[in-house]
């Protein structure tokens, strides 16, 4: 599959509850707030439409991937969970009729590069997803094919893609180092050499 023939949705509305009172994605890693670098990261693809799910009212977050070509999907309802916010950014997605796949990623994953997106979508053949694995468990980015838009539309509260992915039968898996696959949930997460 073609990144020109895909879409992605970054997930950036979650509560950071381990994080504590910041919102983590607007904390600095190497001098640069977090969600930066996955902005960056995917602005450099040819990945066709991007879509990037922001709590509501959260202007600085909006504005670091607007900058970068994101249409900015707002969640008023973001204490619902992840589910409920790929539902958003899916169904926003969805209505590009030239998208034939969808990226689903997180924000806080400040080293993901973009070589992994390229990865994926040429791993998904026939396949209706591939996902990214470090060789012990799966993780995003994931590549989702327009036949499971559905089942990810439909997905609510705190359930993620993997409840998509269970359903699916012959996965796609691409294996990335752990050190690309690192999320930041604590503060202390940010003290890194990378």
């Amino acid at each position: 599959m073609k990144l020109s023939d895909t879409g992605v949705v970054v997930l950036a509305s979650g509560l950071s509850k381990r994080f504590g009172r910041q919102n983590k994605l607007l904390a600095m890693l190497n001098g640069r707030p977090i969600a930066e670098y996955i902005a960056d990261t995917i602005h450099k693809t040819e990945i066709r439409s991007r879509i990037v799910v922001v709590p509501n009212g959260e202007v600085m977050l909006s504005d670091i991937f607007r900058k970068r070509n994101f249409q900015i999907v707002e969640n008023q309802t973001a204490e619902l969970g992840q589910g409920a916010s790929l539902s958003l950014g899916v169904s926003a997605l969805s209505q590009n009729a030239g998208v034939k796949a969808v990226f689903v990623c997180l924000a806080d994953m400040p080293f993901i590069q973009p070589e992994i997106f390229a990865d994926l979508a040429s791993a998904i053949d026939d396949r209706r997803a591939a996902i990214c694995t470090d060789g012990r468990q799966h993780t995003p980015p994931a590549l989702f094919t327009r036949e499971a838009f559905p089942g990810l539309i439909s997905l609510t509260g705190d359930q993620g893609a993997k409840r998509v992915l269970d359903s699916l039968s012959g996965i796609a898996e691409v294996v990335v180092s752990a050190v690309c696959l690192k999320d930041i949930d604590h503060p202390e997460d940010l003290l890194t050499d990378d």
